[in-house]
């Protein structure tokens, strides 16, 4: 739903969200932001057909539609997750 909102305001374009994992955390960034997570934040993964859900500490939630995953595949993001939750 945020997406579409934000898709609709002409000020920021098409909005594009973009997704990086490292060792140390998460960086989601798009038109207008950048933000860094470590995994310390990260609450649970939820694995919902077509969509990953992330949850983190601060109640905000990251969704990533796998069928627009650019590199690997949303099971070997869900095994790199889980090992960096333990």
């Amino acid at each position: 739903m945020v997406r579409l909102l934000m898709a609709e305001n002409k000020q920021y374009g098409e909005l594009v969200n973009r997704y990086q994992f490292y060792d140390e955390g998460m960086v989601f960034s798009n038109n207008y932001t950048t933000e860094d997570v470590p995994y310390h934040e990260f609450g649970h993964i939820l694995d919902s057909g077509g969509y990953l859900f992330l949850f983190v500490k601060n109640k905000q939630t990251y969704i990533l539609r796998k069928s627009e995953m650019s590199k690997g595949t949303a099971d070997d993001l869900c095994l790199f997750l889980n090992e960096k939750l333990r």
